[in-house]
C-alpha cells in the first residue's frame, strides 16, 4: 500500500511542479499540500486507478464547491466530503483539449491537407477541438488563429519545425 500512495504522491507533485506551475499557481500550491496529506492520499488510493488523476480531483472539487484556492480549505472540503467526490469522481472524467497539443499535430496535419487536397488546416480541425481557434508561435514561425482569439500556444521547438505562417481572415479578404 505504501507504494500506491508513494506514487499518487509522486503524481500530484509532478503534476504540480510541471503542469500548474506555470499556468496556475494555485492548483500548484493545492496539488503540493495533496501530495503530503497521508489522508487526502488514502483516500485517492481507494479509488480505481484512472479515477486518481490530479485534474479529476480539481474538477470534482471545484463542480461541487466552487474554485479553491487555498490548500488548507481545499483539503478540509475533500476530509469532509469524501462519499460526495469519489461518487463524482467515479462517474466522471476530464476532457482535457489542451490547445497546446496540436502544436506538434499542427505542421503534419498541413501537410497531409495539400496532399490529399483538402482546404486550409481541414485535417487539423478534426485532431482536436476548434484548433482553428488558437494560434501557434513556434519561435521563428507564427500562425496566427483563423478567427479573432487571444489564445496564442507558444511551443518549445526549434526551427527544425516545418510550419508555415497562416494569414489573418482580414489579411484574406482586402
Amino acid at each position: 500500500m505504501s507504494d500506491v500512495l508513494e506514487q499518487i504522491s509522486q503524481r500530484y507533485e509532478d503534476f504540480a511542479r510541471y503542469e500548474a506551475r506555470q499556468r496556475s499557481p494555485g492548483y500548484a500550491r493545492i496539488t503540493q499540500a495533496i501530495a503530503a496529506d497521508p489522508f487526502v492520499l488514502a483516500f485517492l488510493a481507494g479509488l480505481p486507478e484512472a479515477k486518481r488523476q490530479p485534474n479529476l480531483l480539481l474538477a470534482v472539487v471545484r463542480y461541487l464547491s466552487g474554485t479553491r484556492e487555498d490548500p488548507v480549505r481545499f483539503l478540509e472540503l475533500v476530509r469532509s466530503h469524501t462519499d460526495e467526490i469519489a461518487d463524482v469522481m467515479t462517474l466522471r472524467s476530464t476532457q482535457t483539449n489542451e490547445p497546446a497539443r496540436c502544436a506538434t499535430l499542427l505542421p503534419g496535419a498541413r501537410r497531409a491537407a495539400a496532399a490529399f487536397g483538402a482546404a486550409g488546416g481541414g485535417g487539423g480541425r478534426r485532431l482536436c477541438l476548434l484548433p482553428d481557434r488558437y494560434g501557434y508561435d513556434y519561435g521563428h514561425r507564427r500562425i496566427e488563429p483563423t478567427v479573432p482569439s487571444r489564445v496564442i500556444a507558444g511551443p518549445r521547438c526549434s526551427a527544425a519545425v516545418p510550419a508555415r505562417a497562416r494569414r489573418s481572415p482580414s489579411a484574406t479578404s482586402k
